[in-house]
């Protein structure tokens, strides 16, 4: 009897243990190179708050925001690769070092407004996940992080305005290798360089979010600014797959749902935000040269010719299926 008993207290015990690690919190932390008193900054706070509260306490989300876990993405995604964090907002470059084949959306002159990017994303999105699911991670939010633009010391309408220029180029070697392809003059340097670059007379122009360019105060040597979207910029929310296994599946759809919306408030706060940092700038001293319909033909044959070329084995980090994929939707939308 007393033997029973025992074996019955222990039992007990073991069951009680059980669940109190199944209990346990999943513990997601995650990563931004952008500071808190953000819009981005803010709907990561948002979205950790609406995790908590849709999983009952079970799944925790600890945003690290402004560069407190690193200051590049390189280191990042090293952290990430090791789980010393589990999730970590990218931008397009850091993402390409995930699944390279993504900077195929950042092709220059390939896809030219919102329209067309929202329209190839819902087709795409399923395939680029897939690619980075089979790499180890899970996406759980994209992010349109406006579009990047051309700004330079002297006026920029045609591409000989911007070959006579020394461009600044973040470390990005698919898009730098297709500028070089077009036959510009490219210096890879940090982005938190630029200015002082600028200022040296070591550059003439960068390319860059009108953001950017804005808030590192980039435009008051690089004055003028080519009214063509260049390429999207892209980024987004992706967490390592063994963060992503824990978290119980049957909260999995609800989280992605929470996590949609919040991208679809970024992107609207991101646009907005992309029209004041302009408004800003004019008001400072920036000037705007309005490409004319036959000097965007020129920007567009001459990078189509680059680009066809590279889609056909030239460069690694343009896949040629989505290249033709992307042409395939573009020509519908344009009709």
């Amino acid at each position: 009897m007393k033997q029973k008993c025992m074996f019955t207290a222990a039992l007990f015990i073991l069951l009680c243990s059980a669940t109190l690690v199944s209990a346990a919190p999943v513990t997601i932390r995650l990563a931004s190179l952008v500071p808190e008193n953000t819009d981005w900054g803010r709907a990561l706070n948002k979205m950790a708050q609406q995790w908590s509260e849709a999983t009952n306490g079970e799944v925790i989300v600890k945003v690290y925001h402004g560069g407190v876990i690193s200051s590049n993405e390189s280191e990042i995604l090293q952290k990430l690769n090791q789980n010393q964090i589990q999730a970590a907002v990218l931008s397009s470059a850091g993402m390409s070092k995930i699944s390279e084949k993504i900077l195929t959306l950042s092709c220059p002159f390939l896809i030219r407004n919102d329209e067309e990017l929202d329209y190839i994303l819902a087709d795409l999105k399923p395939t680029l996940e897939s690619q980075i699911d089979r790499n180890g991670y899970k996406v759980v939010a994209w992010s349109k992080a406006g579009w990047i633009k051309f700004f330079g010391r002297r006026p920029i309408f045609t591409p000989p305005d911007l070959r006579s220029q020394k461009i600044a180029s973040g470390e990005v070697p698919a898009l730098n290798n297709a500028f070089k392809a077009l036959g510009y003059t490219i210096t890879v340097m940090a982005y938190n360089d630029v200015r002082t670059a600028l200022e040296a007379n070591r550059i003439d122009a960068f390319f860059q979010s009108p953001v950017y360019a804005a808030s590192m105060q980039l435009f008051n040597t690089a004055r003028n600014m080519c009214s063509l979207n260049v390429a999207p910029f892209m980024g987004g929310i992706v967490l390592n797959q063994a963060a992503w296994r824990r978290i119980p599946d049957k909260y999995k759809a609800k989280l992605l749902e929470i996590s949609g919306q919040v991208e679809i408030d970024n992107n609207n706060a991101i646009a907005a935000l992309e029209r004041s940092a302009i408004d800003i700038m004019l008001k400072n001293g920036l000037v705007i040269n309005e490409v004319s319909p036959a000097q965007q033909k020129l920007w567009e044959d001459e990078s189509n010719a680059a680009m066809s070329s590279l889609s056909n084995g030239g460069s690694a980090a343009i896949d040629p299926e989505i290249y033709q994929r992307i042409e395939t939707l573009l020509r519908q939308i344009r009709k």
